[in-house]
C-alpha cells in the first residue's frame, strides 16, 4: 500500500508540476540510511524514486543534526590538509558526484563548497549520471565501487599505520576497488 501511495504521489506531482519533499528523519535514521549506502547496501535508496528521496531525507537531516552540533558535514578538503572523513561521509561525497544528491540536500558551507571537490574523473561521472535512469542497478554498483576506492585510498594517504605489511594489503584493497570501479563504468557505457 506504501508503494502505491508514494507511485500516486509520484504522478500526481508529475501532473501538478511540483515534487515530493525529502522526508525528515531522526539522527539514528539518517545514520543508519547513510551507513548502508557507505556499505554498499543501498541499491534500493540510489534507485527507487521513494529511495532517493529517503536518502535525500537522510542527508538533509543528518547535515542539519550537524550543523546544530556546530559542525559543517560533510568534511571537504582544507588546502594541502588530508581529508579526514569516515566510509559514511565518502559514500555520500561520491552519491553527490553521481548525481543521486543535490547541492540543496546540504546545509552551508559545505553545500556551496562542494562543487570545488573533484572526487573522481569527470568522464565517470558523466557515463554514471547518464546511466541512472536506464541502468541504475550497474550505477549503483559503480557507486559501491568508487566508496570503497575513495575510502581506502584516503587511508593509504593518511598513512598512520606505515608497517609494509599494512601497506601492502591496502594497496592490494585499493587496487581491487580500482579494479570493480573500472569494470562497474565499463557495464555502464556499454549499456550494461
Amino acid at each position: 500500500m506504501r508503494s502505491f501511495c508514494i507511485a500516486l504521489g509520484v504522478a500526481l506531482a508529475a501532473v501538478s508540476g511540483c515534487s515530493l519533499a525529502p522526508p525528515q528523519l531522526s539522527q539514528d535514521q539518517a545514520s543508519e540510511l547513510l551507513s548502508k549506502l557507505a556499505t554498499g547496501r543501498a541499491e534500493q535508496e540510489l534507485c527507487s524514486t521513494e529511495g532517493r528521496l529517503a536518502l535525500r531525507g537522510a542527508v538533509r537531516s543528518y547535515a542539519r543534526a550537524m550543523a546544530e552540533r556546530g559542525l559543517s558535514w560533510p568534511p571537504l578538503p582544507e588546502g594541502d590538509a588530508p581529508l579526514d572523513a569516515s566510509r559514511r561521509d565518502v559514500g555520500v561525497l561520491i552519491a553527490y558526484a553521481g548525481g543521486w544528491l543535490e547541492t540543496s540536500d546540504f546545509s552551508e558551507p559545505a553545500g556551496s563548497r562542494l562543487s570545488q571537490i573533484q572526487p573522481l574523473r569527470w568522464s565517470e561521472l558523466r557515463d554514471v549520471r547518464a546511466a541512472i535512469p536506464h541502468a541504475c542497478s550497474q550505477a549503483a554498483e559503480w557507486h559501491a565501487a568508487a566508496t570503497i576506492y575513495a575510502y581506502e585510498r584516503l587511508r593509504l594517504e593518511k598513512g598512520r599505520h606505515t608497517s609494509p605489511e599494512w601497506r601492502s594489503r591496502q594497496h592490494a584493497i585499493v587496487d581491487r576497488a580500482a579494479d570493480r570501479m573500472e569494470r562497474a563504468r565499463e557495464a555502464l557505457a556499454t549499456g550494461g
